[in-house]
């Protein structure tokens, strides 16, 4: 008891009780609405993502340590006009894909190109940002050894996912991954630099571990028919779909770019929730496009989308480990 007491007095002096006490607010008084407006589906659903925000928080100040070393920040300014300039790039993208999708009556090459566009474009907009502010990997929370052969097999493996779709796309991932993978590792010099690499995963297994299944708890609990894709770990990581399109540059833009270069204007709490509502504001339009839910259920959905970034704030901030706090994306939000 005594260790769980302490972790939250360090939730609460790494966020700030106001920031804290904001999102607990909201998320109640959106329960509350959902109760008397007699949508149990929807008090259920917020419940359930409050209770896992707690619980994503508590496991992580209980089992990632603060990082002593610090992620340097050149110009903070000067990276936040360049971040913005990015975010209206794929929000462009955002409002403009689905509607051309959806008139389109079969995915035609000038689909595919524009989403090769956009995926890689957002690793060109990375790898800019990082030449023209003069950051190394490691500046980056970036410690792999062969973080540039990680990068070129997912690379490889996501246009399978084009030619296959659906869950295949996992499936021939991984093949495709493990299939590279063993064939680089047939050079056995490289197997001490692919050891350093796992181990500086080692200390992320059981936080990362331990939040996945709170998720899956939770998906479980909400009837979620897909819960076996959380359970299926390996699934996960391999989705090459997911991780290109979605966690590798969510986290690189909100958590690397975003947050951390708003903590020289202001403290981590605000900076956070701020790309919190960043983050929000790049998917709920989307989910409505694609009629994921409903306008009524956009408060829930909203509150949702702040839990997964703060949490994933709270782990980059603590691990300073971006391959890592990817994982955590993977396999942890909800």
């Amino acid at each position: 008891m005594s260790k769980l007491i302490a972790s939250w007095r360090e939730i609460v002096h790494d966020f700030g009780w106001p920031v804290l006490a904001l999102v607990f607010i909201y998320g109640a008084v959106s329960a509350i609405i959902n109760w008397q407006s007699q949508n149990l589906w929807l008090f259920g659903e917020n419940s359930r993502r409050l209770i896992a925000f707690i619980l994503w928080l508590t496991i992580i100040a209980l089992t990632v340590p603060h990082k002593a070393t610090s992620i340097p920040v050149k110009q903070p300014l000067s990276e936040l006009i360049y971040l913005m300039i990015w975010g209206i790039a794929v929000a462009f993208y955002v409002i403009y894909f689905p509607s051309l999708a959806s008139v389109t009556p079969r995915w035609t090459w000038y689909i595919y190109a524009i989403q090769s566009a956009y995926v890689l474009g957002n690793i060109v907009l990375a790898v800019l940002f990082a030449l023209i502010f003069k950051y190394s990997p490691q500046d980056l929370g970036i410690h792999l050894k062969h973080w540039r052969l990680y990068l070129g097999l997912i690379i490889l493996a996501f246009p399978s996912s084009w030619y296959f779709g659906g869950k295949s796309q996992i499936v021939v991932g991984m093949v495709i991954i493990v299939a590279l993978f063993i064939l680089y590792c047939t050079n056995t010099t490289r197997w001490q630099g692919l050891a350093d690499d796992l181990r500086s995963f080692r200390s992320y297994v059981l936080p990362i571990f331990l939040c996945g299944l709170v998720t899956i708890i939770i998906a479980w609990a909400r009837g979620n028919e897909r819960v076996l894709d959380v359970v299926a770990l390996p699934f996960r990581i391999s989705n090459t779909g997911s991780m290109i399109q979605g966690a590798g540059p969510e986290e690189f833009y909100y958590r690397l770019g975003l947050q951390t270069r708003l903590t020289s204007y202001m403290p981590f709490g605000w900076a956070s929730l701020i790309q919190g509502i960043a983050f929000d504001a790049s998917h709920i339009p989307q989910g409505l496009v694609h009629g994921l839910y409903l306008p009524s259920e956009v408060p829930w959905q909203f509150f949702t989308g702040i839990a997964n970034a703060l949490a994933g704030g709270y782990f980059w901030l603590r691990s300073r480990n971006l391959p890592a706090t990817i994982l955590f994306h993977l396999v942890v939000f909800i």
